[in-house]
């Protein structure tokens, strides 16, 4: 029984400083670097509280914070997969572009790389070429 008092007072502790912590621009940067500090097992549950990765990503890129919108690609291939995770990638990517910010180029491109599917099988394993991104930072149609 203590266990669950204890599970149900953390659960309303989390609730409660996320609701304080959206009062301010900086949400999705603090969130972000408190996820890449906890175990990636309790990703789902901060952001079942915190709100969608992908749209706190969103939010980064509208402010222009585009290195906790880097932060944001592995939260994003880990809890939404990779073809999300490519699609926030290439948006990155346009953005970092656009805003002349070309020291996260190379990280980005490796990550895009990097995230790619490779072929399980011993007859077609190949090297992924990254996927292609749009000139407006999507990703193109399948």
């Amino acid at each position: 029984e203590f266990g669950f008092v204890r599970a149900h007072a953390q659960k309303y502790a989390l609730r409660r400083v996320l609701r304080f912590l959206r009062r301010f621009t900086q949400f999705p940067e603090v969130v972000v670097r408190c996820a890449r500090k906890t175990d990636v097992r309790l990703w789902p549950k901060l952001f079942s509280f915190a709100g969608h990765p992908s749209e706190l990503f969103r939010e980064c890129l509208e402010q222009q914070l585009i290195h906790p919108a880097a932060s944001y690609l592995r939260v994003v291939l880990n809890l939404d997969g990779g073809e999300a995770a490519h699609d926030c990638a290439c948006a990155l990517l346009s953005t970092a572009l656009h805003m002349d910010s070309l020291e996260l180029l190379p990280d980005i491109l490796r990550f895009l790389e990097s995230s790619q599917p490779v072929a399980t099988s011993p007859a077609t394993a190949t090297v992924a070429a990254p996927l292609p991104c749009s000139p407006d930072g999507s990703a193109p149609p399948a």
